[in-house]
This record gives C-alpha cells, sequence and structure tokens, in this order.
C-alpha cells in the first residue's frame, strides 16, 4: 500500500506542477517524468533512511546495491518499471478513447 500511496502522491504533485486541464491529452510526457522523477526520488530517500540512518531493515546480502547512497536495486527498479507501464497503459487508453469519441463525431 506504501508504494500505490507514494504513487498517487508523485502524480498529484506531477499533475499540480505541470499538468494542464486537458491531461493526459496535453502535457502527458512532462507529467510522466515529473511523478516518475519525484517518486523515485523519495523511493531513494526512504530507502536510505529507513535502511541506513534510523536501520528499520537491512537489504539482504544478495541485494545488489547502487551507489553512493547504497539504494537496493530491486526497489529503483521497481519504481520506473511499474509505474511506467501503468503511465503508458493509461496513455494508450486515453489516446484509443479518444479516436472512439473523435469517429462518432458529426460531419463538419
Amino acid at each position: 500500500m506504501g508504494d500505490v500511496l507514494i504513487a498517487l502522491a508523485s502524480l498529484a504533485a506531477g499533475l499540480v506542477i505541470a499538468g494542464k486541464p486537458a491531461w493526459p491529452g496535453r502535457s502527458f510526457v512532462r507529467v510522466a517524468v515529473l511523478a516518475l522523477a519525484i517518486g523515485l526520488g523519495y523511493t531513494v530517500f526512504s530507502e536510505y533512511r529507513n535502511g541506513e540512518v534510523l536501520h528499520t531493515w537491512a537489504y539482504s546480502a544478495f541485494m545488489p546495491r547502487v551507489p553512493p547512497l547504497g539504494t537496493g536495486l530491486s526497489p529503483i527498479l521497481q519504481w520506473m518499471v511499474v509505474p511506467t507501464a501503468i503511465l503508458a497503459w493509461a496513455r494508450r487508453r486515453s489516446l484509443s478513447s479518444r479516436r472512439v469519441d473523435l469517429s462518432r463525431a458529426p460531419p463538419q
């Protein structure tokens, strides 16, 4: 659930900063890049804080870690792959629904 909340907060921040009323038709890439950057930034911060500073968890010896903060590779890849796939899916759906709406429009 925590990752879902991070994703929703990141998307909301991206929409507030760069969104347009016609989103996702307009400014999609800017909002997506911002949301991914915010989410990834928070994930790296949280992993570092909880793992290295507060010691609320520890990575397995088998977890590849990304320097300089030693964040686990898996959380970073998860954050990059899953939200990117969801945003791409939402964009395709938005574009296909717009095409259907345009095909139903009366001729001018």
